[in-house]
């Protein structure tokens, strides 16, 4: 798969989309961004050229990159990141574990089903 997303044209997706991010700086004219939705991270991107990290396809096609938010799916690319420990976020009653697993959609906005 060869999709060839840079940095302002992740940029300019993420924003039509109001979809919150921050690009942050890094050494040797490397940055990332880091998006709030999903826990991911874009890049590294060298002089906001094209990304290190591989992304989905629709980051190149508007109304495919929209309906891919709006259903929530998870496989957007980038590096995704999780936050330790994560028995207590996922899981309410260890002894119940499969009745009580969830997947907040602050950390992973995909559909699951256990």
């Amino acid at each position: 798969m060869n999709n060839r997303v840079d940095y302002s044209r992740v940029v300019r997706m993420l924003e039509e989309n109001d979809v919150q991010y921050e690009t942050i700086s890094l050494c040797d004219s490397f940055s990332i961004i880091a998006c709030a939705s999903g826990g991911r991270l874009f890049g590294p991107f060298k002089d906001k050229g094209e990304s290190v990290l591989w992304l989905n396809a629709a980051f190149l096609d508007e109304e495919k990159f929209s309906a891919l938010l709006a259903d929530k799916n998870w496989n957007i690319g980038g590096e995704r990141f999780w936050i330790a420990p994560e028995l207590a976020f996922f899981v309410k009653r260890r002894k119940d574990f499969d009745e009580t697993y969830v997947i907040q959609t602050e950390l992973d906005p995909g559909k699951f089903k256990l």
